[in-house]
């Protein structure tokens, strides 16, 4: 009898078993954005024409590029709008006046310096922006690289750091590169910038690097702005 008992328990445990399995779904696993890829740059891209204009923001009188001839007028400036409103919103009470640089505007690529004078220690105070000039997307430090190479980072710290000791610039921390740093770039080189007290005293200004091309091309992501202008340069010479 007890036999049989067992063999009728052990059947309906079985079958509750089964029912939950069948019952019970593997939730589906949350879906992961996909990252959102940057355009390709077109290194036939002619340079965009450059036009200057005024406006005042949050009281400070600016003067912006404004820029057309391009795959993507309408975006770029807007974007360059919305970007000298926020520099000038970030120090209006610091500044009167902000003017502006074009440090490089060729194959696909539109690279940008806006600046400013405190007006009253005469610190300078500096904000880039770099565009591909075909799509309108802003071109963004960690896509010049090799995305599964970090040694740029640690060359480009380097060479900061030995700039930093050749000028004798006094500074509070050690030079670190990292990927959401503002920069522009120039047909031969490379400019990072740094925040106001991140790596240096208020009186040195808004911090900076110039790093040529030579010093890290070899990890240049063969698709980036980088390798584009080096071809380009190659091209003329």
């Amino acid at each position: 009898m007890k036999k049989i008992l067992l063999v009728i328990i052990t059947m309906i445990c079985i079958a509750v078993l089964c029912s939950c399995k069948e019952n019970t779904k593997t939730p589906p696993a949350p879906s992961v954005p996909e990252k959102t890829k940057q355009v390709s740059i077109n290194s036939s891209g002619k340079p965009a024409v450059i036009m200057s204009e005024s406006s005042t923001f949050s009281g400070v009188s600016a003067t912006y590029p404004h820029v057309s001839g391009t795959g993507a007028d309408i975006i770029l400036n807007e974007e360059v709008i919305r970007e000298t409103s926020a520099f000038a919103a970030e120090y209006a009470s610091s500044v009167d006046e902000i003017e502006y640089k074009i440090t490089y505007n060729d194959r696909g690529i539109l690279s940008i310096l806006l600046y400013a004078t405190n007006k009253t220690d005469q610190t300078v105070l500096y904000h880039p922006i770099t565009f591909n000039s075909q799509s309108g997307g802003r071109i963004t430090l960690d896509t010049l690289f090799e995305s599964d190479n970090d040694t740029w980072k640690n060359v480009a710290a380097f060479y900061a750091e030995t700039l930093v000791r050749l000028n004798r610039t006094d500074t509070h921390s050690d030079v670190k590169i990292t990927e959401d740093k503002d920069f522009y770039l120039t047909d031969t080189k490379l400019v990072i910038f740094y925040e106001l007290y991140e790596i240096s005293y208020y009186a040195q200004g808004s911090p900076y690097f110039e790093i040529p091309y030579s010093v890290l091309e070899q990890y240049a992501n063969p698709d980036g702005a980088m390798h584009v202008i080096l071809e380009g340069r190659d091209v003329n010479e």
